[in-house]
């Protein structure tokens, strides 16, 4: 398969990886991992045993209306949650193969839409000059300084 590179002369291409059926159901796997490995998982509630207060019967057991027991459970106000969150890792495992075939769907379907273009990679001025300044930036980084950045074309510097 051969791809355009702008300012330069086509580039052969492996067909192994532009010229993959789109598979939504990776995609979507893929997505969600990433989505999920970035949620915090900090929620932390009490249950019955970790609220502060006694855990002494509140009154007697006959004469006194309902049976109850300690003023920590879950039915008084002040009470523990019954089923309470506690910290956790929302993090899913992708296994190599997958995330792989859902990389090079993704690369195969804007290939396919035309939204990807390979762009010769121009040499750096300096070590202290930006990157972000740099054409071959990504558009996320230049997006940060160059609001004109389109968010809708993919560039692949070689």
């Amino acid at each position: 398969m051969e791809l355009n590179v702008i300012g330069a002369k086509p580039m052969s291409v492996s067909d192994g990886v532009f010229g993959q059926d789109f598979r939504s159901d990776l995609v979507h796997q893929v997505v969600v991992s990433y989505r999920n490995a970035g949620r915090s998982g900090t929620k932390a509630q009490k249950t019955r045993s970790e609220v502060s207060g006694t855990t002494k019967k509140s009154k007697n057991q006959k004469g006194g209306g309902a049976r109850h027991g300690a003023l920590t459970a879950p039915i008084f106000v002040g009470g523990g949650r019954a089923f309470a969150a506690k910290p956790r890792s929302f993090e899913q495992k992708i296994n190599r193969k997958m995330y792989r075939g859902a990389m090079s769907s993704i690369l195969s379907e804007l290939v396919r839409q035309g939204s990807a273009s390979i762009r010769r990679r121009r040499p750096v001025l300096s070590a202290s000059w930006p990157r972000w300044k740099h054409p071959a930036a990504p558009c996320w980084l230049q997006k940060a300084r160059r609001p004109s950045c389109s968010s809708q074309h993919a560039t692949f510097p070689t």
